[in-house]
C-alpha cells in the first residue's frame, strides 16, 4: 500500500550540459595554450634562424635543414628543401665575397667555425664547397679530420687534411696547412675548418689572415653565457664580423629564410589553398581559356 505518492515535477529541470560544453571547450583550450607557453618559455634551443640572430648577433647567411628522419616531414620535398638551403647560403656567400672584391680584397680564404664541436660544420662546409664547384668554381677545402664515407664518395673539389697539433698553432698562413706542391693561386675560394672555439685552441696568427668567416651553429642546442663570449674573442681576433649559418633547422621554420616551403598537398588543401590566395578564379580563368584555345586549334 502506497501512502505516500511521489510527487513528479510539473516543468523539465534546466539542464547544465550548455554549461558543461562551454567549460569544457575554455579548459580544452586554455591548457594546450598554457602548455605551449610554458615550453616555449622553458626552451633554450636555438632552434630557428631568427632566434639564433638574436642570440648570437650576427648576420644570418642561411640555415640548412634537419635531415634526421624523425624530421622527414611526409608533405615537404626535402630534396627541394636542401637543393634551395644550399643555392640561399651559396648565394649570400658569393655576394659577400663581391662586395669584398669591389672594396680592393680580392676574396678567397674562408673560416668556417663554430664554438663548440658537433655543430655540423663538416657538412656545411660540404655542401657549399661542392654547390661552389658546381658553379664552375675551383674550391679548396681545408680540414682536421677526413670526411664520412657518404660525402667522400660525391666530392667535386680538392681536398687537405691538416693534423690539430702543436705545429698547427704555430700556423701563420695557410700554406703552412698544405705541402709545397699546392699552388692556392689557383683556387677561387679556399675553405679552413677548426674545432670548436671554446675548448680547443686556434693559430691566433692565422685566424687574424682570412677574408670571411662563417660561423655554424646548431638549431638543437642551447647559445650561453660561454658560447658568447668566446664569440665575442674570437671575433676580436678575426677582425671581422663573422656571418652566421643556422643547422639542422626544422622544416617548419626554414620558410623565415626561404619564404613558403614547397609540400605536396591533397586536392582538397589545394582548393582550400587556392581560395585562401585567390587564385581559384585566376586558374579558373586560365582552364577556360586553354579550352578555348584547343578548341579553336581543333576547328582549324
Amino acid at each position: 500500500v502506497v501512502t505516500v505518492p511521489p510527487r513528479f515535477p510539473l516543468e523539465a529541470i534546466k539542464s547544465k550540459q550548455l554549461l558543461l560544453v562551454l567549460v569544457s571547450a575554455v579548459v580544452g583550450f586554455i591548457v594546450p595554450l598554457a602548455l605551449l607557453v610554458v615550453f616555449e618559455f622553458l626552451d633554450t634551443t636555438v632552434r630557428t634562424p631568427v632566434r639564433g640572430e638574436e642570440l648570437t648577433g650576427l648576420k644570418l647567411m642561411g640555415a640548412y635543414p634537419d635531415l634526421t628522419p624523425k624530421s622527414e616531414y611526409k608533405n615537404v620535398n626535402m630534396d627541394w628543401l636542401k637543393s634551395k638551403s644550399v643555392g640561399h647560403i651559396t648565394q649570400n656567400l658569393r655576394l659577400e665575397a663581391r662586395r669584398l672584391e669591389v672594396n680592393g680584397i680580392k676574396p678567397k680564404t674562408i673560416l668556417v667555425f663554430s664554438t663548440r664541436n658537433d655543430e655540423g660544420k663538416d657538412t656545411m662546409t660540404h655542401v657549399i664547397a661542392n654547390n661552389l664547384a658546381e658553379l664552375q668554381a675551383k674550391v679548396l677545402v681545408i680540414g682536421h679530420k677526413p670526411f664520412e664515407n657518404e660525402m667522400e664518395d660525391s666530392i667535386l673539389y680538392d681536398r687537405h687534411t691538416y693534423n690539430p697539433d702543436n705545429e698547427f698553432l704555430k700556423s701563420k698562413s695557410i700554406e703552412d696547412l698544405v705541402s709545397e706542391d699546392v699552388d692556392l693561386d689557383d683556387y677561387n675560394f679556399i675553405l679552413v675548418e677548426i674545432k670548436g672555439v671554446i675548448r680547443d685552441q686556434y693559430p691566433i696568427e692565422l685566424v687574424e689572415t682570412f677574408d670571411m668567416a662563417v660561423c655554424v651553429v646548431s638549431a638543437k642546442r642551447s647559445w650561453n653565457k660561454a658560447d658568447r663570449f668566446a664569440l665575442v674573442e674570437f671575433t676580436e681576433t678575426l677582425n671581422l664580423q663573422p656571418r652566421l649559418l643556422v643547422n639542422a633547422v626544422e622544416p617548419d621554420f626554414m620558410d623565415s629564410v626561404l619564404g613558403e616551403i614547397e609540400k605536396s598537398r591533397s586536392a582538397l588543401r589545394k582548393f582550400l589553398k587556392a581560395i585562401l590566395t585567390l587564385q581559384f578564379k585566376s586558374d579558373m580563368a586560365k582552364k577556360k581559356r586553354k579550352k578555348r584555345k584547343l578548341k579553336a586549334e581543333k576547328s582549324a
